[in-house]
Parts: structure tokens; sequence; C-alpha cells
């Protein structure tokens, strides 16, 4: 039974069925290690899923905004670290030297896989910190919306049996969804762009630097500015979105679909993330393969009724995630769950 982020407390006919899609939600890490290194888990408590997870925990504690004094006073970067008041230098250098784990344990692995080198080390140097970058890239963001499309279809129901009855419609139920079946279920590429709008995974955006001077609508931005698009803001904006504190996919269906979220979500322009095809792959198999194995129904309380957890989100640097939340899998086939164990 899953029991990490979203508690499950699941309605079982006649056995504990354990989803391996939300085993701790590890089967994005498994995904992203695998794309980039060639590393296959085999288990829960994997070694590099535990070094790359602290990597991403550090990496967490770094960005929070306004954390640093230096941040306010620059001039700080040159005062030395014995230096009362300089205490972020020390603690940068020893979260440093553990973040480093995360681009080199993985890649060593990696190397060692393969007889010789055919790159200086320059590139090799590239190579390791892009294939970091995939899995920094990769494994908490998908985390984070893979919860919330949990969060997201226990709280709007209706939306969770439309998307069941296209399934079964498309599908059937004595299979899976697959990638061929992904053109022929609209609802559900709904539902994943929803899920983007109305959970942004990194709803402060990612910094960008401003190249050359520039003005935009009356407003100066000298070169070198640091700016910071609010996705968070663009995905409530009532005259793009309607009602957009509802979680309506409706609104990207019709003639007249309102404003692809993909538009913003993902960054902007050249630095935009490169894996948002990986991403919304990893999410349609998410989606479509949980909701044709289970419905996800609201936890009950000691009297056996119904309660109803609150979208609250939070987050710890520039990725948020659903708060934790109870939630009950309940079963639509005995027999294609039983397919997985064969």
């Amino acid at each position: 039974m899953y029991t990490g982020t979203c508690e499950a407390q699941a309605e079982y006919v006649q056995h504990t069925f354990q989803s391996p899609v939300f085993q701790d939600l590890s089967n994005a890490a498994a995904v992203v290690l695998n794309l980039a290194y060639g590393w296959k888990v085999t288990k829960n408590d994997d070694y590099l899923i535990g070094v790359v997870q602290e990597g991403l925990a550090i990496t967490g504690i770094l960005s929070q905004p306004s954390r640093w004094l230096v941040e306010v006073i620059p001039s700080l970067r040159f005062v030395p670290s014995w230096f009362p008041g300089a205490g972020f230098k020390r603690v940068a250098f020893d979260l440093g030297q553990k973040l480093s784990r995360t681009d080199t344990i993985p890649f060593d692995w990696a190397k060692q896989q393969i007889d010789g080198s055919a790159v200086g080390p320059q590139q090799e140097e590239i190579i390791k910190w892009s294939s970091q970058g995939i899995y920094a890239g990769g494994a908490d963001t998908t985390v984070s919306a893979a919860t919330s499309s949990v969060l997201a279809m226990m709280l709007y129901p209706e939306a969770q049996k439309q998307a069941q009855a296209e399934i079964d419609a498309v599908v059937g139920q004595d299979r899976f969804p697959t990638f061929e079946d992904r053109e022929k279920l609209p609802y559900i590429g709904a539902i994943i762009q929803e899920i983007l709008r109305w959970a942004p995974v990194v709803p402060s955006g990612l910094q960008h630097h401003a190249m050359n001077e520039d003005v935009y609508e009356g407003y100066r931005i000298p070169k070198g500015t640091i700016v910071i698009a609010n996705v968070f803001s663009i995905s409530r904006d009532k005259e793009t979105y309607p009602d957009p504190l509802e979680f309506r996919p409706e609104r990207f269906l019709g003639p007249s679909p309102q404003m692809d979220p993909h538009k913003f979500v993902f960054g902007f322009g050249r630095r935009a993330c490169p894996g948002f095809h990986f991403a919304e792959a990893s999410l349609y198999l998410n989606i479509s393969c949980i909701l044709a194995a289970f419905t996800i129904a609201k936890p009950l309380d000691e009297r056996g009724e119904e309660i109803t957890p609150p979208a609250e989100f939070e987050g710890v640097g520039p990725i948020r995630h659903p708060k934790p939340f109870k939630c009950r899998f309940i079963p639509r086939n005995k027999d294609l769950l039983a397919s997985l164990s064969q």
C-alpha cells in the first residue's frame, strides 16, 4: 500500500495491491536514472536514488529566496569565511561538497561500464553536468505533477469519471493504455494540460539573464538584469482562464480552447525545458494507467464518512508539491491488476 506523499487507504477486495507506479513515487527517478546513466532501479532503497535525492534537497535549501544575507548585501561575498556573519560561506562549502556527489557518483559508475573514453577532459565535464541536469530537471518535477494529478482526481470526481469513461471506450478493460492510444484520448490530454496550469510545478519559473538592454511595454530592462517570470500569476489570470481556481480540463477542448499552458509552464525561448516531451509522456502513462486500474476516492473519517482534504501546496526551492494528503485507491478491475504480477 502506498504511504508516501499521498497516504493511500485503499479498499481492496481480496488482497492488498502495492502499486508499482506510486510506490514511494520512485518511478520517475528510476526512469530518469536509466535514461541519463543506464542505471536500472530494482528496489525502493536504491543507492543512486538516495544520492541524487539528497542533491535535490540541498538544491532546495540553497535556492530559497532571501535566505542568505549575501543576496541582500552582495559585497559580503568578499568577506573571508572565518569572519563573523560569513557563516553562509562555510555552509556553501559544506553543501557544495555534498552536492558534488550528485553529478560525480552516477557519472563515475556509468563511465566504469564503458571501456575507454573517446572524449577529452572538457567534453567529459560537459557530459557529466548534462547528465546531472537530466536527472535534476526531470525527477522531482515529474513527481510534483504526478502527485498533483492524484489530488485533482480525488477532489474532482466528475473529471475522473469522464477520463475513465474515455479510457474504457477507447482502450477497453482488458489492458492498460499505451502510447498508441494517446491521440484517441483527448480528455486525458486535457487533464494533463489542466494539471500543469492548476498546479504549476515551478510557479516562479527559473531566472533569466538579459543579455542586452531591452524595452518592454515602456519598461527599460538594463543589460544584465535578472528577469523572473511569474508562472503562477499567468496560470491564474482570469482573462485567460475564467474561474482559474477550478480544475476544468474542458477548458482546453472544443472549438475555442483556452491558451495552452505549455506556452509558459516549461519556460520560455531557447531556455525552455528541453525535456517537456519526455515529461508529458511520463505523465500520460502514469495518469492513464492509474485511472484504468483505480478510482481515486476521498479518505474516510472514523465514522466511515468521506472527508475532503484541502488543496494545499508547499515548496522548498523552486519546485512546488502538494502537501501530504490522504486518499483511497479503489481497484476498478482485479484482472487488470493481476496482470501486473505476471
